[in-house]
């Protein structure tokens, strides 16, 4: 779920970067996949600053991406944590029976 989450924010966020940059001449978004890149960190809220956005309608969009990213992170750790302690929980109790078995 968090892939798809992920790859969906990627290319919604950077394909409409790269289409609001082609405006600006200085733009920074050359090709696709440097719209794509651009679009993965900052829903990841990496923010590596080697793009930045030349278009006030472009900064209300990576505003939006970043809103995006946080809001999905929050919504699928805590899941991915409590199924992960599950998993944990399970592979110590079994542990332990196997020895108290002997």
């Amino acid at each position: 779920m968090l892939t798809i989450l992920i790859i969906f924010g990627m290319f919604y966020f950077g394909l409409t970067q790269f289409v609001l940059e082609q405006i600006h001449r200085d733009n920074e978004i050359k090709n696709i996949g440097e719209a794509l890149w651009h679009g993965f960190t900052v829903i990841t809220t990496i923010g590596y600053s080697d793009i930045t956005e030349y278009q006030f309608l472009s900064y209300i969009f990576a505003i939006v991406g970043v809103w995006y990213g946080s809001i999905s992170m929050a919504i699928i750790l805590p899941s991915l944590s409590q199924s992960f302690n599950i998993f944990q929980n399970f592979k110590y109790r079994r542990h332990i029976f196997k020895y108290k078995t002997h």
